[in-house]
């Protein structure tokens, strides 16, 4: 239910692409480079390919997943892999306001957002339009959402904020 932000910086190989495909949001150094090597040792990274699939979309996974090419950080930037990119040594400041970004999010406003997104993209009944009206009802009541409209009023950061 946590925001997860991956850092990357050098090789992202393999099992390494999937925790990046994983993650909410991804920023790299300009030099990382990313590999889905497996074809390559005579196998199919099956259970990775949905996280794959989700990132980079089906023709760059097709081109990446069967070659088992190389690609750097450019290319994983326009493929959807990674959100931003950074110079060498940058990924601390880049990663700064972002982190403070998620710590705005109210914590459990931003697990119901995982939850429905992950709901959404599987596409069964808890994505019902119905389903997601009366999670809006619930959630916009909450004691979370009150804390965070009178922070906002009072212009003042909202009790969960950490940072």
């Amino acid at each position: 239910p946590k925001p997860t932000v991956a850092l990357v910086q050098g090789a992202c190989i393999g099992g390494g692409v999937a925790w990046v495909a994983a993650c909410d949001i991804a920023i790299a150094e300009e030099g990382a480079f990313f590999s889905i090597p497996e074809v390559r040792i005579g196998f199919s990274p099956s259970p990775m390919i949905p996280l794959f699939l989700a990132a980079l979309g089906g023709r760059a996974l097709r081109r990446y997943a069967l070659s088992g090419e190389r690609f750097g950080a450019a290319e994983a930037l326009r493929c959807g892999l990674v959100h931003e990119l950074c110079p060498a040594g940058g990924l601390g400041a880049a990663a700064a306001p972002v982190i403070d970004a998620l710590l705005h999010a109210a914590p459990g406003a931003a697990a119901d957002i995982k939850r429905d997104i992950a709901a959404c993209l599987a596409g069964g009944p808890d994505a019902a339009p119905d389903r997601l009206a009366r999670r809006f009802d619930t959630a916009r009541d909450s004691a979370e959402a009150k804390e965070g409209r009178a922070a906002f009023r009072e212009k003042r950061k909202p009790a969960w904020y950490t940072g």
